[in-house]
């Protein structure tokens, strides 16, 4: 069996520009209100790190410190009225936070959906003939991506294709119905690998106040932590004779590093892993992690083929 594994490289390959730069101009400029406030707002935009490897990064974020600006402050020398004033504030923005922890997920994961099918419902990518070539009958897929660029570019045969984080969705509620209904039940799976190994503590009764309203956020980050489809993934690859695995426009970063490992359990010594790179500055980096990943197999550096 010849085995690929797909990953956003793959689409951005084809013309899609749904790296999360690109979803981060999206974001700051969609509306997605959870109780009044933009999920945007949630993410600092000026953190050119988070936008870079933002699935991770979700791990990392402080969001009490990003809402910081939100909250008003109380000082010493504040007359009566204005410490009133500021404390109704608060109160109402802890409502909106309460709910948030609950909220931050669905709506995470529908303008993720709602940004890549504007993306993917805008171009029309024509096939490559490199990929065409090597995608054969005794070919399988599994894909990271959410959209069906396999089946509808290639013609891919869906029983072919597994898509292990799901396929995304347009959500055709208006903005009020996102305040009134809340968001969905996702379709795609999104999120951080708790690569530091959190505990993350229930937060108490007390700290649910008007004086640091946003104290109730600060283990949002365990709503983003990715729920794996280990045994979905494993379905795919057990029992068969994996001769070849492609890798093809995944960065083999630490979230889905779970999947690699496990596949890496499936393989015979004889089988060869080819991944393919577009930039050789990163040759070395990349065949070391191969090497990590698929100890004591067959592990190749394939770059991309020049565009006739």
């Amino acid at each position: 069996m010849h085995l690929f594994i797909i990953g956003n490289g793959f689409d951005i390959n084809h013309g899609y520009r749904t790296d999360y730069k690109s979803f981060k101009k999206y974001l700051y400029s969609h509306s997605y209100p959870i109780l009044g406030i933009e999920l945007s707002q949630y993410f600092p935009s000026e953190d050119s790190d988070l936008w870079n490897d933002f699935e991770n990064e979700l791990e990392f974020i402080d969001f009490e410190e990003a809402t910081n600006f939100f909250v008003g402050e109380f000082t010493e020398d504040m007359s009566d009225k204005e410490w009133e004033r500021e404390y109704s504030r608060n109160s109402g923005l802890l409502d909106s936070f309460k709910e948030a922890p609950a909220n931050i997920y669905p709506a995470l994961c529908q303008s993720l959906s709602d940004f890549i099918c504007e993306e993917y419902n805008t171009h029309t990518p024509k096939q490559k003939k490199y990929f065409e070539s090597i995608f054969t009958d005794n070919s399988v897929f599994i894909t990271f991506n959410y959209t069906k660029t396999l089946e509808d570019i290639y013609k891919i045969s869906e029983d072919k294709v597994k898509h292990i984080h799901g396929i995304a969705y347009h959500h055709f509620f208006s903005k009020d119905d996102y305040v009134d209904q809340g968001f969905e039940e996702p379709t795609i799976i999104f999120g951080h690998a708790n690569t530091m190994k959190h505990e993350y503590d229930e937060i108490d009764a007390d700290e649910y106040n008007a004086m640091m309203p946003n104290r109730c956020l600060k283990n949002m980050n365990k709503q983003l932590e990715k729920s794996y489809q280990l045994e979905l993934f494993q379905e795919v690859i057990q029992n068969q004779n994996i001769e070849i695995v492609e890798i093809i426009g995944h960065d083999l970063g630490i979230v889905d590093e779970p999947y690699f490992k496990l596949l890496n359990k499936f393989l015979t010594k004889d089988t060869i892993v080819n991944y393919w790179l577009w930039n050789e500055d990163k040759e070395c980096e990349k065949s070391n992690k191969l090497k990590e990943l698929f100890p004591q197999k067959i592990t190749n550096i394939v770059f991309y083929p020049e565009e006739k």
